[in-house]
């Protein structure tokens, strides 16, 4: 008795976790999810200029702790300390000439070059994990990066038809057709947060410009917005439908990749993306 509660429990679960999802894009979720585009991005900025300015400071320490260590200095240098009194620029200026001059022309110098050799290993290996970490989380602010990255609805369109196409051919498949069925609802659950992601992203974009920009990227939001609800409505209904019209969904997701692709390249323009940022991330 106790395992037939827990089943129909976790059933149960699993039919609330599956229909709760959004079938339908909404304005107060997209700008939700604009605020913490905003906030990701504004972050990243952050992170990658303070590792540049980490790796600034760890090259500029990293020299001057070969040219004024106290291993090194050699007594010339101490010596026209004293004799200048050790202070202006003049006396700073002769310590490192002779501080320099005694770290190439001297065995002493020679030794201390070698002994640093460990430490400059260290210092190239963390300058080159910083400048890993930096060019990941360095990109150019356009939709087209934020599709590349965050938002492939193009992956989940082919993965919906690559469903659909199964689904027509294993009709006679109970459980298979059952496993797919239930893959495409999600697949298209995925596609709605997708576009949802994408009107964010622009809805983010759009407080960036002004102007006639501006208007028309908000024009561009609305429109999107509408246009998709739609789409996802029809989407939705074919799970409903008996029978199931194969065909007429793959010519929705068509209609959708085409619309979509238009509407992304018109706000690709709209914010300005320069030919060099189009170039760092290629066509999508």
């Amino acid at each position: 008795m106790k395992n037939i509660y827990y089943s129909m429990l976790y059933i149960l679960c699993s039919i609330t976790t599956i229909y709760s999802y959004n079938t339908q894009i909404s304005l107060n979720a997209v700008e939700r999810q604009s605020k913490k585009i905003k906030l990701m991005i504004t972050r990243n900025q952050y992170i990658v200029n303070g590792l540049a300015l980490v790796g600034i400071m760890q090259q500029v320490t990293m020299f001057a702790s070969m040219i004024f260590s106290p291993d090194v200095a050699p007594a010339v240098a101490r010596s026209e300390k004293e004799h200048t009194g050790g202070t202006g620029v003049k006396s700073w200026a002769l310590s490192l000439c002779s501080s320099t001059y005694s770290l190439l022309t001297t065995k002493q110098g020679w030794l201390a070059i070698a002994q640093q050799g460990w430490s400059l290993t260290g210092y190239f290996a963390t300058c080159f994990i910083l400048n890993n970490i930096a060019h990941k989380l360095e990109h150019p602010n356009t939709l087209r990066w934020y599709n590349a990255t965050h938002a492939p609805y193009m992956r989940i369109t082919s993965m919906i038809k690559q469903y659909i196409d199964k689904m027509a051919d294993r009709q006679e498949d109970v459980k298979a057709l059952r496993h797919y069925t239930e893959s495409l609802r999600i697949a298209c659950y995925q596609l709605v947060f997708y576009g949802e992601s994408i009107c964010a992203y622009m809805a983010y974009k759009s407080t960036l410009l002004d102007g006639p920009q501006q208007e028309l990227a908000e024009k561009n939001i609305r429109y999107c917005i509408e246009y998709q609800n739609d789409i996802f409505r029809q989407i939705f209904n074919f799970f409903d439908r008996q029978p199931a019209s194969y065909e007429q969904l793959t010519h929705l997701i068509t209609e959708y990749e085409i619309e979509m692709k238009e509407q992304c390249a018109y706000f690709s323009a709209i914010e300005r993306e320069s030919k060099v940022d189009y170039l760092s991330i290629g066509p999508t």
